[in-house]
């Protein structure tokens, strides 16, 4: 019995999308930490998915998330002008499963706020036309 069955768990690195005669899709690169090279080294393997899973993972997933893959793979023959032939592979996905969203970049709304805060009173102490003729009035003595 033979089997042909390939199931990747890695991160997004690129995504383009790609229509075939019959097919609409999403050709993406994953990124697969080896468990028997050194921990910084990744492969990465072409991957293509299409019709509605290919909808699916256009609305939710983006670069840098990491996803497991399940598919088969599906050899590329193809010949250069010189006539040589090469044989290449890539993964059909058939389903993925979304594991991790990559963090976002800007900061949370909260954050962004307080700080706008604190530059508008900054900026408001700045030109403030009392504030001098109070902290004069402070530091006369004859009134404290």
């Amino acid at each position: 019995m033979a089997a042909n069955q390939v199931i990747l768990v890695g991160k997004i690195a690129e995504m383009t999308s790609v229509t075939n005669q019959d097919a609409t899709g999403i050709r993406f690169i994953l990124m697969v930490k080896s468990n028997w090279q050194s921990a910084a080294e990744a492969e990465s393997f072409e991957c293509v998915i299409y019709g509605k899973p290919a909808e699916t993972f256009k609305q939710y997933t983006q670069i840098d998330a990491t996803i497991k893959v399940t598919g088969h793979l599906h050899s590329c023959p193809h010949q250069t002008e010189d006539g040589q032939r090469f044989c290449g592979a890539e993964v059909i996905a058939d389903s993925f499963q979304l594991l991790e969203r990559p963090e976002p970049v800007i900061m949370n709304l909260s954050e962004n706020r307080s700080q706008q805060e604190a530059v508008n009173k900054k900026q408001n102490q700045e030109h403030d036309p009392f504030r001098n003729q109070v902290l004069e009035f402070l530091k006369d003595n004859r009134f404290v």
